[in-house]
């Protein structure tokens, strides 16, 4: 398991590219911004997860969670204020429109809201239950239902709230522990809690980045029909019963009273149990938490700022002024390195250091941040925080102006062009690009690579003064917008199966074939195993290996993906072998032209693969019956792989229909 958890670690070092831009197109009411990232290699989005900002930025930006997005196809949304759910579906209907994207308007979506915010995400999941497909909660603790609702009305929507060791508001993690336990799990509601040791509310760590990475992975790959956009209106999720996921015991302090096993043969009292979708994801729960409890513990401090409670503003107030970096006066008792992130942007983190930002003054409702200082922890140390909340006013002086020559359409091949910002005052501009597909390089922006069709441009300026000149930030009317077209054609990605293995197999190579001609590389995102080039190394335990491979853009073709599940068993059955013992698993009709049945092998999981390998849809079969609907899917042959305990059998499918 440990070889297991650190692959996890490893996505997240090798996609920084996927934190080039932030975002690929914005829309604002006035009153709520709507921001949209789609995977650079995906061509048609499956899902949505949709973050609700209130003081953390992180998760939408984080490579590891936009890895897990990019091999699901989900696309990322961020709002900048809670609302009602007719101005929530305003918001996608025109990030449909302004991104070329219409399964936007419509897609399924997972919800994540920080603080109070988290309240909003989880009962957004109740208002549109049957489009939900996963709730995180973050350091927020609310497990009832919306008034006019019962829990019931989530079921079957997998729920993960995340509650620090440290956190330092509402009920702590024990109570939350057992508010989860009582409110959601006695209800059968699908639910689990995660707690980074020494996390407080404002922190971002890799802890967390991992656990909602893979639930994005696992809650999207497990009901969100494969080959089906919601192009034209909602599709039906697949859902799980509580019957088919696993059960871990809430202990994470010290070692578990009862292991983790499948729903069926957990020893415990399953109400009183987590659950999560399958073994890999209740092991790597219980190991990652293990891991860090073991840990030595760590404090951080700083001597800059006098704060009475983490809620109130911090002494002294700062006028937003100059190029030199604030200096907190921190350090971590361990005497390591210190990481800065900051939440309203009136700080920018460049080089380890915190500068104040004009940039992006005007673009919240306060001017107010919180700094979060942290040491993120090590293989003996755990990770640890703390917080100053800090108020920058504008400063005064000669007023002074910014002026900037409107940047015209591009087209996704245009070649650089140049950055026209300049302050009356002569002091140099910041800049902040509220979204889309474009860098900073000297002089000149760039134009990024994207997949949506139109990416639309917002740029905002500020100057932050110096005593002499007043700051001052340009207003909404006056920022820099502009779109830039994609002119690219799709390619198709050639990547065949993977036959299932055992444990014990020895190293084996991958191969795919891009329809460009462009080379393609290799990734794992989770799974017992490591990989080198094309080359993977099985780590001798069980579970699922995802692995991804991806060809990037070049000025005539878009990136492309696919992806391939593998199973490692402890010892692997041969189909003829499994038909024998299951006799009465059948596949019927075939050929086939709307709905496949699959009966027999109760709990087991079904692929449902196309001719050119790539898995378009997966269930499992409940009461010895299962039923994919490929009314959508192009006809040609298809292949149904069943995977139970014992092995795999695979089954050759015709999808037909009459002229």
């Amino acid at each position: 398991m440990k070889r297991k958890i650190i692959l996890l670690l490893t996505g997240l070092l090798c996609l920084s590219g996927l934190k080039a831009y932030q975002y690929t197109n914005v829309y604002t009411d006035g009153s709520v911004v709507f921001r949209l990232w789609v995977p650079p290699t995906t061509q048609n989005v499956r899902g949505l997860f949709i973050v609700l900002h209130q003081m953390l930025e992180e998760p939408p930006l984080d490579s590891l969670v936009r890895l897990a997005c990019s091999v699901e196809d989900i696309a990322i949304i961020t709002m900048s204020s809670s609302t009602d759910t007719n101005v929530f579906k305003n918001g996608l209907a025109n990030l449909a429109s302004v991104s070329g994207m219409p399964e936007i308007q419509y897609a399924p979506f997972m919800t994540l809201g920080h603080s109070a915010a988290g309240i909003y995400a989880k009962n957004l999941g109740f208002y549109m239950a049957k489009r939900c497909f996963g709730i995180i909660q973050f350091n927020a603790v609310d497990y009832t239902a919306p008034s006019g609702y019962t829990m019931s009305g989530i079921a079957g929507v997998p729920f993960m709230s995340i509650k620090n060791m440290d956190e330092p508001t509402g009920d702590n993690w024990i109570q939350a522990r057992n508010s989860m336990v009582s409110n959601l799990r006695s209800a059968g509601i699908l639910s689990h809690l995660v707690s980074q040791p020494g996390g407080g509310h404002f922190g971002w760590t890799d802890f967390e980045a991992r656990f909602i990475s893979l639930f994005i992975q696992k809650a999207a790959h497990y009901q969100i029909p494969y080959g089906i956009w919601a192009k034209t209106g909602l599709i039906t999720l697949t859902r799980m019963a509580e019957a088919d996921g696993w059960l871990a015991d809430t202990t994470i302090t010290t070692d578990p009273l009862v292991s983790p096993a499948a729903y069926a043969d957990y020893a415990g009292i399953k109400a009183n149990a987590y659950w999560f979708f399958d073994y890999d994801h209740a092991k790597t729960w219980l190991m990652l938490h293990r891991q860090e409890y073991q840990k030595v513990s760590q404090t951080v401090t700083q001597t800059a700022f006098s704060c009475s409670n983490p809620w109130s503003d911090c002494l002294p107030t700062l006028s937003l002024n100059g190029t030199n970096p604030v200096n907190f006066g921190a350090s971590a008792s361990s005497g390591l390195g210190l990481e800065y992130k900051a939440y309203y942007g009136n700080f920018t983190v460049s080089g380890g250091m915190v500068y104040m930002d004009a940039a992006r003054q005007g673009l919240n409702v306060t001017n107010r941040d919180w700094v979060t200082i942290s040491q993120p922890g090590t293989s003996n140390y755990r990770y640890a925080e703390t917080v100053a909340r800090v108020r920058v006013d504008t400063s005064g002086g000669t007023a002074q102006t910014i002026s900037f020559t409107d940047i015209t359409d591009k087209v996704i091949n245009d070649a650089d062009f140049p950055f026209t910002a300049t302050a009356s005052s002569g002091l140099a501009v910041d800049y902040y690009v509220v979204a889309g597909a474009i860098e900073k390089s000297g002089s000149n922006w760039s134009i990024a690579d994207f997949s949506v069709p139109v990416s639309n441009v917002a740029i905002h300026y500020g100057q932050r003064g110096n005593g002499t000149y007043a700051s001052v930030a340009n207003t909404t009317g006056d920022w820099d917008y502009f779109n830039i077209t994609n002119s690219r054609d799709t390619q198709w990605l050639l990547f065949p199966p993977i036959p299932d293995k055992v444990k014990t197999d020895p190293s084996f190579t991958v191969s795919a074939t891009s329809g460009s001609g462009l080379p393609v590389e290799f990734k794992i995102f989770s799974g017992p195993a490591t990989i080198a080039g094309n080359t993977v190394t099985l780590t001798g335990d069980t579970g699922v290996i995802v692995i991804m491979a991806e060809t990037p853009a070049n000025n005539s073709y878009k990136g492309a993906k696919k992806v391939q599940y593998v199973n490692v068993f402890s010892t692997l059955v041969s189909a003829s072998a499994i038909q024998h013992k299951g006799n009465k698993m059948k596949v019927y009709p075939n050929p086939v032209s709307d709905v496949l049945y699959i009966s027999g092998a109760a709990g087991a999981t079904v692929y449902l693969i196309n001719e050119q390998g790539a898995v378009i849809q997966s269930v499992v079969i409940r009461d010895s019956l299962a039923a994919i609907n490929i009314s959508q899917q192009s006809e040609g042959i298809c292949f149904v792989r069943v995977v139970t305990a014992d092995g795999v059998t695979v089954k050759k499918c015709i999808i037909q229909r009459n002229s």
